[in-house]
């Protein structure tokens, strides 16, 4: 990638970085953490950003996330679990309000007086329920059939992961890098927050660790694949983006099922996802994952991908249908052999719906890039062993975004001829992006030049 100048440097005033400086965007991570982590096999980012006992909130994580450990964890009749719901809703029942909250694990009930319910609005209940959270639970009887008690877990206590959007300390920082001469502030920035050391990246390097960033720029989704050898920090930048952001992370082929919602309770796990996160899609032709069940998943994901609505069913009343237009990130190993990530994306889709729902899925995808052992090795040395503060990513994408939606298109002329239909429109989406990392207008030669290849694919080596 060409290395872009930045703008004019524009110094903030002495007085906002005297108010701003003692917000540090990093969290300083106690060794301990990393012992939890790898015990608990929890992320070191989410017990880093809890000011509670690391053992309890890793317990918990594992409690909320994972279905062996939640029976084990649960023969008492009492739990303390975290987790984000998958799906959710409300049912009044007399004086009461009945909340459900659909996890990894299972189901669970909050219940609360109608009175108490009612002095929340319908936007902030979304917003609340869309969440992280940490709650107590216990077993009780729902209800008394003929055969038997229905029993069910019910919620005694909840407190819910504050979200905020901190704007200045992402400010700060990129003021802070550029005063100390950084080229592309913005961009160092990013690559900061999700802890690579932009000092020691090549240009190659940051073409690469920039199709990660794009899609949060962006206020339309961009599609990306990104194709690279094992250890290159595709899982720990979802991991991230999942807890912070409000990502689906899918580590194995997802079902139309645990992708779009369940059809017998009409609840939508995509929902409320900000983004979803694809790994390892060079293992979707392998393994013991039904092949209906994927081809059904993908047939979802092309009408997701282009119009943003999320349908699964075929009509009735069991029918998911959800309008969410947001980014998906399809991420996936390659070998030693340099190779173009859009034929290895429509090699493996091909062999799932076929050759025209190959193409029409490659038509979709905005970026496409594919790292080799070189670049993968550099990309590798530069991780930090830094913790970032959720709510300063957050902070940067709001930024970001804002900054995107006061561009305009570039004009069709500064596009090559060759790309058409879709792909032009890519271009023309990844360069407002780029223009926002590179403090740039969106019709700059070496922006155009920059987007049309990772449109095209990119192949570092």
């Amino acid at each position: 990638m060409r290395r872009m100048a930045s703008g004019p440097e524009t110094q903030p005033k002495p007085e906002a970085r005297k108010t701003l400086e003692p917000v540090v965007p990093f969290i300083k991570v106690d060794p301990r953490l990393r012992v939890v982590s790898l015990r608990y096999k929890v992320p070191i980012e989410i017990l880093a950003s809890i000011k509670l006992d690391p053992e309890k909130v890793a317990r918990a994580y594992r409690t909320g996330n994972d279905r062996t450990y939640f029976e084990l964890a649960s023969v008492k009749g009492k739990v303390t679990i975290m987790g984000r719901p998958l799906a959710f809703g409300a049912v009044a029942k007399e004086d009461e309000v009945w909340i459900k909250l659909t996890l990894p694990v299972g189901t669970f009930y909050w219940v609360m007086p109608r009175t108490e319910f009612v002095k929340t609005t319908p936007e902030q209940w979304y917003e609340k329920l869309s969440s992280w959270f940490i709650a107590t639970a216990e077993r009780r009887p729902i209800k008394k059939t003929k055969n038997g008690t229905i029993y069910g877990w019910f919620i005694r206590k909840i407190a819910w992961l504050k979200i905020d959007e901190d704007v200045e300390s992402f400010k700060w920082l990129v003021e802070k890098l550029r005063g100390a001469g950084h080229d592309d502030p913005i961009l160092n920035a990013m690559l900061l927050l999700l802890r690579y050391n932009p000092k020691v990246l090549s240009e190659d390097a940051k073409s690469t660790l920039v199709a990660r960033i794009i899609p949060l720029v962006a206020t339309e989704p961009i599609h990306t694949i990104e194709l690279t050898i094992p250890g290159t920090g595709k899982s720990t930048v979802a991991t991230m983006y999942s807890f912070t952001l409000n990502w689906l992370y899918f580590t194995e082929p997802p079902s139309v099922a645990t992708l779009i919602g369940d059809a017998r309770t009409g609840k939508s796990t995509i929902a409320g996802a900000r983004g979803v996160w694809l790994d390892e899609i060079d293992k979707w032709t392998r393994g013991t994952t039904k092949r209906e069940d994927l081809r059904q998943a993908i047939e979802a994901m092309l009408t997701g991908m282009e119009q943003g609505l999320w349908i699964r069913g075929k009509g009735g009343e069991k029918q998911i249908k959800v309008y969410n237009p947001i980014p998906v990130y399809l991420s996936g190993n390659v070998g030693l052999t340099p190779a173009h990530p859009r034929e290895v994306v429509m090699s493996v889709i091909e062999a799932i719906v076929g050759r025209p729902g190959a193409l029409a899925f490659n038509e979709r995808i905005t970026v496409a890039v594919s790292v080799h052992k070189d670049v993968a090795d550099e990309i590798q040395r530069s991780v930090l062993p830094t913790i970032v503060r959720p709510s300063v990513l957050r902070g940067a994408v709001k930024y970001l975004q804002m900054k995107y939606a006061e561009l305009n298109d570039p004009p069709d002329h500064v596009v090559d001829s060759r790309f058409k239909g879709r792909f032009r429109r890519h271009v023309k989406r990844v360069a407002k992006a780029l223009a926002v990392l590179f403090e740039r207008t969106p019709d700059d030669p070496d922006v155009i030049e920059v987007a049309q290849k990772l449109v095209e694919g990119y192949v570092a080596c």
